[in-house]
């Protein structure tokens, strides 16, 4: 397929994908019914504020259609940069506490709310792109809308009603996910969460926010089996920011899963080097809502950003992501 195809390609996927939030969208507090607004998954006044460079960050992206390069990072204003639709006025209030105050390492209430932040991204996101495959099927199955279509082969129909299985399974898991995370956040239960806080010295413009499914732990055990279904999902919580002349990752999980998670625990006391290269390796791994300061990200080498390009979208085809992919590579320099 030509740039030309894969352009008009992109345009259809982007402008479903954009129906699908606005059917799906609603508050991931449980039981609300209000209207949702485009939430910062990032403290726009306390993060992205601060490492914007005339009201812009480098956002990951894929909309720029017209890039030879497919995906990368794109300018983007702060205000656009991070958000979803997953919370309603009312509730999107209740991030105060890490909105409107410094983070103090281990205050289980401020590690709670990273934590459900990714997690209702991630939902949200999820929701609506399994009715964005469902929509694809119908289409396709039904021959309706025609022009709207992307062209699927029946091969490539089967792939994707394939893929949808796994999808499914991963959706109903954020579902009991969002459940749980409400039920202890009513109760103020913050020690659902357990957080590992790795600090790196040096205030380095690079945040992040996400929840992913940890495939394998430093020492190389198996944490989530991806390719089995029927393994219930071990969640991981990860965000990145600068503050007060250090940057902070935190990497948390539920309590519950902590004999999986067992050799994360003590990944601070890992040297600089090693922490650089740890938090480097999963943002580009696993991490896809993730921006940088405009001067910062072009000021990285050019083999550094190549590499970040071609193994984030790599990442994807693996059957097993390692831990660490490459033990030299840092985005921390």
């Amino acid at each position: 397929m030509g740039l030309s195809g894969r352009s008009k390609l992109q345009k259809i996927l982007h402008r479903k994908i954009r129906r699908s939030f606005i059917r799906t969208k609603h508050c991931f507090i449980l039981s609300c019914k209000n209207s949702t607004i485009k939430s910062h998954s990032i403290s726009k006044a306390r993060i992205l504020e601060k490492i914007s460079k005339h009201g812009e960050v480098m956002f990951m992206s894929t909309e720029d259609v017209e890039n030879h390069e497919g995906f990368s990072l794109f300018p983007t204003g702060k205000a656009k940069a991070t958000t979803f639709p997953g919370f309603c006025d009312k509730h999107d209030k209740i991030f105060e506490p890490i909105d409107a105050h410094q983070y103090e390492a281990g205050n289980l209430e401020q590690e709670f709310l990273f934590a459900m932040r990714a997690a209702a991204r991630e939902y949200t996101v999820r929701i609506a792109m399994q009715d964005n495959l469902e929509e694809i099927v119908r289409e396709h199955e039904s021959a309706e809308n025609e022009g709207e279509g992307i062209g699927l082969s029946n091969e490539g129909l089967e792939d994707i009603k394939l893929y949808k299985i796994g999808f499914t399974a991963g959706t109903k898991e954020l579902e009991r996910l969002r459940i749980n995370i409400g039920l202890n956040f009513r109760k103020k239960k913050y020690r659902m969460i357990r957080t590992e806080t790795l600090v790196i010295k040096g205030e380095f413009p690079l945040v992040a926010s996400s929840c992913f499914k940890l495939e394998i732990g430093s020492s190389g055990k198996t944490i989530n089996s991806i390719s089995r279904f029927s393994d219930k999902g071990k969640p991981t919580f990860f965000t990145l920011f600068p503050q007060s002349g250090k940057t902070y990752c935190l990497i948390s999980w539920q309590r519950m899963n902590n004999k999986s998670y067992k050799d994360l625990v003590g990944l601070n006391l890992k040297t600089q080097k090693e922490k650089k290269v740890i938090v480097s390796n999963l943002l580009t791994s696993y991490v896809e809502n993730f921006a940088a300061n405009p001067d910062y990200w072009e000021s990285l080498p050019k083999k550094v950003q190549k590499t970040f390009r071609e193994y984030w979208a790599e990442s994807s085809f693996l059957e097993v992501v390692p831990f660490i992919f490459d033990p030299e590579f840092s985005l921390f320099i």
